[in-house]
């Protein structure tokens, strides 16, 4: 039977008392002991490798990807290092390596200088992974965690086609050592290559359904490789305000939170504090303003005020907001681990704490919700409606921030994907 790892942890708190939490947990049913997963790590090492075959004149006209790659850059952390890899006909490495992040002018500068050529060409996937596995020996060590995130509009494609090129593809992304996290642009890209890479390689693939959906694709990623959680949805209108909440609930355990607009070039913006103060990048608790590119701004703050923040919009079009926000509250999984065995309840058991300046943890007890969307190993998905901290449905003890249901359908072996909401 295969075993696979928990591999990634994304929390989405919405208030003190209520959360909204996603933990993909991948688990075999043997009678095996478990371990508990262990914090995501601070800094992150990303090769982001973008295909610029010609197909993306049709699926990313306006070139919505170099924008939103760009804005992810934006978005990383001191200490976090970038690699960037374009490919078509050829692969081409834009960044001479993984740069390291030291501050915003790093920062600054390495959006200042990297360009972009027009989309041309073929799609030779396998060129642009071995340039990734060049780059990978520059990875910072320690408790960093490394990632390639890999965005197509298709499938594999090259100019002389051969029938091992694809299993060539994945032998490489193999020997790598690290996920591949894969956004499929159109419904073209989610293809069975990607589906094969993902699973290879311990990766996932994100769909974007066009161009528009490329910003909540990367925000998705972001938020799952760096452990943070984002708010906003949809689009707003300008001339007007496109609005931001925060709940003051929450606020206290918010250390950071990175404030996005992504708009139109004509569209002009200020940026609204719940007292009604403008933010300037000499406001307090303003770490970074990037405002640089037409295309969008990226405002990161220290402790947050609680209530809500506005971007005042002028010129015509739709925008996009989002916040992500960087918080010490996490979650804890004390049931199941990596094992379980088959044709037993399973107890699924989610807590919440807080997670102090000197590294100790605090149990959060009161109300919160929880739910539950299990994919089967066949594929069929069951959910589960809520969570317990009374003592029923398998909760060992009440009022203990324990939260329990038992999942009974266990018969069948094989990997469990449990996402906990």
């Amino acid at each position: 039977m295969r075993i696979t790892e928990l591999e990634w942890i994304e929390m989405h708190t919405r208030k003190l008392v209520t959360v909204w939490i996603m933990i993909a947990l991948a688990l075999t049913l043997l009678p095996q002991p478990v371990k508990a997963e262990q914090p995501a790590p601070g800094q992150v090492s990303v090769i982001l490798i973008m295909d610029n075959s010609g197909s993306m004149k049709t699926s990313d006209p306006a070139d919505l990807r170099f924008t939103a790659v760009r804005l992810f850059i934006s978005l990383l952390d001191e200490g976090d290092q970038v690699g960037l890899i374009l490919f078509s006909t050829q692969s081409h490495t834009l960044t001479g390596g993984l740069v390291t992040l030291y501050g915003e002018a790093e920062k600054r500068k390495l959006l200042n200088q990297t360009q972009f050529a027009a989309a041309d060409g073929y799609t030779d996937i396998k060129a642009a992974l071995l340039d990734a596995r060049d780059m990978l020996p520059m990875a910072q060590g320690g408790a960093g965690k490394t990632v390639v995130i890999l965005l197509t509009d298709g499938k594999p494609e090259i100019s002389q086609p051969y029938a091992a090129y694809e299993d060539e593809a994945l032998d490489v992304a193999r020997t790598l050592g690290v996920p591949v996290l894969s956004i499929a642009l159109m419904t073209a890209a989610q293809t069975p290559f990607l589906n094969r890479l993902a699973a290879q390689t311990g990766g996932l693939v994100v769909p974007a359904e066009d161009a528009a959906d490329l910003l909540d694709a990367y925000l998705e990623v972001f938020s799952q490789i760096k452990d943070r959680t984002v708010i906003g949805s949809g689009l707003a209108q300008s001339p007007g305000n496109a609005a931001l909440e925060i709940d003051p609930a929450l606020a206290p355990y918010i250390t950071k939170v990175s404030f996005i607009l992504s708009k139109p070039d004509n569209i002009q913006s200020k940026f609204l504090a719940p007292s009604g103060e403008e933010i300037t990048p000499e406001s307090s608790g303003v770490a970074s303003f990037l405002a640089d590119d037409p295309r969008f701004v990226v405002i990161i703050m220290h402790h947050p005020a609680g209530g809500g923040w506005n971007f005042q919009l002028s010129g015509q079009g739709m925008v996009m907001r989002r916040a992500i926000l960087h918080s010490r509250l996490r979650s804890a999984i004390t049931s199941p681990g990596r094992f379980h065995q088959a044709g037993q309840p399973m107890p699924i058991v989610v807590s919440l704490i807080e997670q102090k300046d000197d590294g100790q943890t605090t149990k959060i007890i009161g109300d919160a919700a929880f739910s539950a969307l299990i994919t089967l190993p066949d594929g069929k998905q069951e959910s589960l409606d809520r969570f317990y901290d009374d003592g029923t449905h398998g909760d060992a003890r009440a009022n203990d921030g324990d939260y329990t249901r038992l999942f009974v359908n266990t018969d069948q072996p094989g990997s469990y994907d449990v996402a906990i909401r």
